[in-house]
């Protein structure tokens, strides 16, 4: 799992690659996540393009991130679902938590 961050605009874009399955890889986006609340980093989208499969503990960090920035006075957004990420939160009824689009530019001209 590789997870990379690249601010441009004022826009904080999150993108992860590979499978986000084990607690390290949990750990680091509640780390960034944390920074970004500290930070008052108010818009950030978390890119799932290169991403394969996602487990319980990533979706509750997710939730955890929507919150954070809710009470930082911003919004997190997602791109590029895979039908699998899509089923997975379709399936937990989380979908209706966050704000999807289908691309990371999408995203940047919602904010």
């Amino acid at each position: 799992m590789s997870i990379q961050q690249k601010k441009q605009n004022g826009i904080l874009v999150v993108t992860l690659e590979g499978s986000l399955l084990g607690s390290p890889e949990v750990m680091e986006l509640n780390g960034i996540f944390q920074k970004i609340g500290k930070e008052k980093q108010t818009h950030v989208i978390v890119d799932f393009g290169k991403v394969s499969l996602i487990n319980s503990s990533a979706l509750t960090q997710l939730i955890q991130g929507v919150a954070i920035l809710k009470n930082a006075g911003g919004k997190l957004k997602l791109a590029s679902l895979s039908s699998k990420v899509k089923e997975l939160l379709e399936r937990t009824r989380t979908a209706a938590m966050f704000e999807m689009y289908d691309s990371v530019q999408e995203a940047k001209e919602s904010f």
